[in-house]
């Protein structure tokens, strides 16, 4: 897959390289994480396990188990934004949620 047909991705195996990004645009926007709750959501509704305890009675909430994930931070998975000079900046949204924390660790 080309980098320019992915809005996010599922990382490699291997721990990411340490980012050269400011802290104050390292959180997600409305827009990512709108992205990649809905991303999720189709996840689960294909079967794919969740990460978060799930209630026992009823038919699960999609929607809030994927939220639920987000704000977990254990949605594995990597934003990448494109900047008007072409560069780009990959996200681990696991570390955008500790960022938007405010804290070192999950």
């Amino acid at each position: 897959m080309q980098d320019s047909d992915a809005f996010f991705y599922a990382p490699p195996a291997a721990a990411p390289p340490a980012l050269d990004v400011d802290p104050w645009r390292y959180g997600l926007s409305k827009y990512e994480r709108t992205a990649i709750v809905a991303f999720r959501v189709e996840q689960l509704s294909r079967g794919a396990p969740a990460r978060v305890p799930v209630p026992i009675r009823g038919l699960p909430d999609l929607y809030a188990i994927a939220e639920r994930e987000l704000d977990a931070g254990v949605i594995d998975v990597e934003v990448v934004r494109r900047f008007p000079d072409d560069s780009i900046e990959r996200i681990p949204v696991t570390e955008a949620v500790r960022m938007s924390l405010g804290t070192d660790a999950l």
